[in-house]
């Protein structure tokens, strides 16, 4: 994903609302072993803030690199491919 994320390309592989449904199950299976998962609960609220902020607009999961951007207030501009 180097080249679409330096060139800010969104274009749809996995939406956000898909891969968040995938780590709610994992984490329901996860639960019912008592196995904790930080980090994938933490990627779970991640993809649940970029939902609720519609950056994702039925694009790729990727633009969680727009939320980061937007947390640390940097402006992101695609690069030239090279």
């Amino acid at each position: 994903k180097t080249a679409a994320l330096t060139n800010l390309d969104f274009t749809t592989a996995f939406t956000a609302p898909g891969q968040r449904k995938d780590l709610r199950l994992a984490l329901e299976a996860a639960r019912a072993v008592e196995v904790p998962m930080p980090v994938t609960t933490q990627t779970e609220l991640a993809l649940s803030r970029l939902i609720g902020s519609g950056l994702d607009q039925g694009r790729d999961f990727s633009t969680l690199i727009l939320i980061a951007a937007r947390d640390a207030s940097l402006a992101l501009e695609p690069t030239a491919e090279t």
